[in-house]
């Protein structure tokens, strides 16, 4: 990993001279202030140092490595799953061979689409056991109740709702690669020209330039503000320059369920915010294991909604009933697209069904 400093009169001039030399794939490792110049460390003028790197090749290699022990170690505990499945597998296969032939049908839809099998072992056995002897061959029938069982585990919607007074303060969090800017930028764009609401943004993703690149354009085209923080007190005193605002969207740096320190970081970050609505981001096209990870760790920073993103890259779309099944968050948008600000929806049990049913 190659590591360079640069020092600059401000962090934007700082940051410039990172992206000129190492390019938008540089990663910030660490930002300082500090005073140059003066008498006895007195009168200097504050200026700024970034320390940024560039992957190198080995460095690439030992990722590569940590993956394949990180993937071998999940292989050996999937194993363990599986072993401890096979005490239960008798019972469901029963259970599987008392359903009618439409029943047996949406069953292995719903297996094949990612709905765990507890659940839809559950929920077959509700549908079978509200069929009478008419309705036992009647197809519609046994889809209409399997869509009414499933609706009824997929809470409605839970968009960002607005106070009577004051601003409203969204943070977008989640690990990397699941779209958590190209959101930020949906909804922005969606409450700003749609709803004509008054919308500012903060990004704090400050380890990936082409991320703060991409948020800046997009601000332009919608013509909303946006600040650039280094640390919680600089978010703080962009939370206070944007107090009047109707929503402030916050867009946070990508982080790993399983680093400690990544968490940490992100919970100091966020931790002075009163009243900051945090809105976890997971791609559809998780492995739903993956995704418990993910949920369990972001959990330690108190979230309170869940976005769905990719789901036009994916048709099992089961773990969003397993999920919703799961935990107490709800859900609050669906993407499908990379469109802004088109291709954001507040979430809608409909689609998850019909998604999950459909031939």
């Amino acid at each position: 990993m190659e590591v360079k400093r640069y020092r600059g009169e401000n962090m934007q001039e700082a940051m410039f001279k990172v992206k000129v030399d190492l390019g938008t794939e540089a990663i910030i490792l660490h930002t300082r202030k500090f005073k140059e110049g003066g008498f006895l460390g007195l009168f200097g003028k504050e200026k700024v140092e970034v320390v940024a790197a560039l992957e190198d090749e080995s460095c690439n290699n030992r990722s590569k490595e940590e993956q394949q022990l990180q993937s071998e170690l999940s292989q050996v505990k999937q194993m363990m799953r599986d072993v401890l499945k096979e005490l239960e597998e008798n019972k469901l296969q029963t259970s599987y061979n008392n359903l009618p032939d439409k029943l047996k049908e949406i069953v292995d839809k719903l297996l094949t689409r990612g709905v765990k099998e507890e659940l839809v072992t559950k929920i077959s056995t509700l549908v079978n056991d509200r069929l009478n002897s008419q309705e036992i061959k009647n197809s519609e029938m046994i889809t209409k109740l399997f869509s009414e069982e499933i609706k009824a585990r997929l809470n409605r919607g839970s968009p960002i709702q607005f106070p009577a007074q004051g601003s409203k303060v969204v943070a977008l969090i989640g690990p990397t690669g699941v779209g958590k800017t190209t959101t930020v930028a949906k909804l922005a764009a969606d409450f700003s020209l749609k709803e004509n609401k008054d919308v500012a943004l903060i990004t704090a993703d400050i380890y990936r330039i082409a991320a703060v690149d991409q948020l800046k354009t997009y601000s332009e085209i919608i013509d909303v503000p946006l600040e650039v923080v280094y640390d919680p007190d600089e978010l703080q005193q962009a939370l206070n320059k944007f107090a009047s605002k109707d929503l402030v969207l916050i867009d946070t740096a990508g982080r790993s369920q399983n680093n400690e320190m990544h968490m940490s970081e992100l919970n100091a970050l966020l931790d002075r915010i009163n009243g900051v609505e945090k809105h976890l981001v997971l791609s559809a096209t998780t492995k739903y294991r993956d995704m418990l990870d993910v949920i369990l760790s972001f959990q330690q920073v108190g979230l309170n909604k869940i976005i769905f993103t990719k789901l036009d890259e994916t048709k099992n779309l089961g773990m969003t009933l397993n999920i919703t099944n799961q935990f107490e968050a709800k859900l609050s948008y669906i993407t499908n697209g990379q469109n802004v600000p088109e291709d954001i929806e507040i979430f809608k049990p409909e689609k998850i069904v019909n998604s999950l049913l459909e031939e």
